[in-house]
């Protein structure tokens, strides 16, 4: 398991957005092209996960994994998924929208979810120090363990 990243960076092969006076444009296609990203970054590590979950012996190891891998799953199912829908409302909207989806609300809603996807490579990052030292954990200052250490 190699430590991983994370990047509000789009694929270079990726069609530009518009830009205006210079500054990209940070609207649903944007936003969909960092959604698509996270959420490939996100399965990436589900894998990952569950295929350290395929040998598990250690009980305690088994159940920090399971958990990690459906923080990952559920968040791209759920959250993601819901910021998908409000970027494809975003591009498509008309103006007898009610309650439109504003670029900012785009920005709103995409720093929350980062905080969780940042919280789960955080604990996929710990995993891997975990396996390293051979799934024990590693008590620092007398506290608790591995999970409070950065």
């Amino acid at each position: 398991m190699e430590n991983l990243q994370v990047t509000d960076e789009v694929d270079a092969t990726a069609q530009k957005p518009e830009k205006i006076d210079g500054e990209e444009i940070k609207d649903g296609h944007y936003f969909l092209k960092l959604h698509s990203n996270q959420v490939q970054t996100l399965e990436n590590l589900a894998e990952m996960v569950e295929k350290e979950l395929l040998g598990c012996e250690n009980e305690e190891a088994c159940g920090i994994l399971r958990a990690a891998s459906g923080k990952a799953r559920l968040l791209v199912a759920q959250k993601l998924n819901q910021f998908k829908g409000l970027c494809l409302k975003n591009i498509e909207q008309s103006s007898s929208d009610d309650f439109p989806t504003t670029n900012e609300d785009l920005a709103g809603f995409w720093d929350m979810v980062m905080i969780q996807v940042e919280d789960v490579i955080s604990e996929c990052n710990k995993i891997k120090k975990l396996k390293n030292n051979n799934w024990k954990q590693e008590m620092e200052r007398g506290n608790q363990a591995w999970l409070d250490a950065e």
